[in-house]
């Protein structure tokens, strides 16, 4: 059986499955990018937040990484609507993650540590990069946003333009950080990537709580029908949330108490594994061809005179 484009559902399968499997392999990717460069200039050479290793070695592949993790959660389509909109939000912010590094004077960056020190633009050259990478992100996002209200109807399968909502809600996530570069830049530069990284870690969290009790956070597909998730794995992916609920107490202690430097590379290190653990369990539960097929062809329903051969 083929789509109306002429592709086949096991190469819709096939795409969707690699989809799946990249990010699991991206955060391997960027976890050994960053595991070499803390162990081997010197021992326990630790920064004060994954971010920091932007100023390391680690830099080519901290911003490779996270662009291709933005991409794929932005290309995934989301079981429902709800899950769709958090997928795509969280995709963008990934890209000012990486775009918009932590500030130099932030004390995450290790001042005066080897690993810390060891890959520094100049001001001047920081700043171009800022100015490059966060007008062409700002650009880019605008005409995801008009393309978005222009070609819907055509991701949607003839079903018309999107609803007005989803056009309003695109729109403002374009136009909101525009107006916040345009009107105070300097601000946008210091504060861009704590609330673009917040804002990822809290979109991943919200996605595992919709799987982990759909029924109640999920909201309802395209078709107007709500979601299932076999029982079994709404309990792991409940005791996902625990575990991450876990790292984050356990996080502030070692803050507040013991005053730790390293307790946000610990609490960020935390999240992104129990994130990647819930992604590759999920990969599983729609690995089989009955579950993946519909999550794959979920926005390519087969032509009639396709579904007559």
């Amino acid at each position: 059986m083929n789509t109306r484009s002429g592709v086949s559902h096991q190469e819709l399968l096939s795409t969707y499955r690699f989809v799946r499997l990249a990010m699991p392999g991206l955060a391997l990717l960027l976890a050994l990018s960053v595991g070499i460069q803390v162990f081997s200039p010197q021992p326990d050479c630790w920064l004060g937040s994954i971010s920091a290793y932007y100023y390391t070695p680690a830099r080519a592949v901290f911003v490779a990484s996270l662009c291709a993790i933005g991409t794929c959660l932005f290309v995934y389509r989301g079981t429902t609507l709800r899950e769709d909109a958090i997928l795509n939000l969280s995709g963008v912010l990934a890209f000012f993650v990486a775009f918009i590094p932590t500030p130099l004077a932030d004390a995450t960056t290790g001042a005066g540590t080897l690993c810390g020190r060891s890959n520094v633009p100049s001001d001047v050259q920081l700043q171009a990069a800022l100015d490059n990478n966060i007008v062409s992100g700002l650009v880019a996002l605008v005409a995801v946003a008009i393309a978005y209200w222009v070609f819907g109807g055509f991701l949607r399968e003839g079903r018309g333009r999107p609803a007005a909502g989803s056009v309003v809600a695109a729109f403002v996530v374009a136009a909101v950080p525009v107006a916040l570069y345009v009107a105070r830049p300097e601000r946008f530069e210091q504060l861009g990537h704590y609330v673009a990284a917040i804002g990822l870690f809290c979109g991943v969290i919200a996605m595992i709580v919709m799987h982990a009790w759909p029924e109640r956070f999920a909201g309802r597909t395209s078709d107007g029908e709500k979601p299932h998730t076999e029982e079994k794995f709404q309990r792991i992916y409940a005791c996902v949330i625990v575990v991450m609920a876990l790292i984050l107490a356990a996080s502030l202690v070692m803050k507040l108490v013991l005053h730790l430097d390293n307790a946000l590379f610990l609490l960020e290190s935390g999240l992104i594994a129990a994130f990647t653990f819930f992604w590759s369990v999920q990969t599983w539960e729609n690995w089989g061809v009955e579950n993946a097929e519909a999550a794959a062809t979920a926005a390519a329903t087969p032509a009639p005179e396709d579904a007559r051969r």
